[in-house]
């Protein structure tokens, strides 16, 4: 079992992931998303959802605790794009949690 500690490859690939997300998921506008709205990829961002699971492996193998959240139906949305949205919490979401 590995620790905590990430390789300096490691973090590269981190740091080449973020990298990757900067560039191809767009950002909202300053001032449309404030507050506790959580951000949710859309089924159909493929490349995204891909990604987000190589960051996930790496660090589960590292023991850090990563809990996968998935919804069918989300209220309160606040923001919406070709990848994902972004909505307040609601005790009607449709959320299912993966560990």
């Amino acid at each position: 079992m590995k620790s905590g500690l990430l390789s300096d490859e490691e973090r590269k690939q981190i740091q080449q992931a973020l990298i990757w997300f900067n560039i191809n998921l767009p950002v909202p506008k300053a001032g449309w998303i404030h507050g506790r709205a959580i951000f949710w990829f859309k089924s159909g961002a493929k490349e995204c959802i891909d990604r987000m699971w190589e960051l996930v492996r790496l660090l589960q193998a590292h023991n850090y605790y990563v809990e996968v959240h998935k919804c069918e139906f989300l209220g309160n949305v606040v923001y919406s794009d070709e990848f994902q949205v972004a909505a307040f919490p609601h005790r009607r979401d449709g959320k299912r949690t993966i560990k």
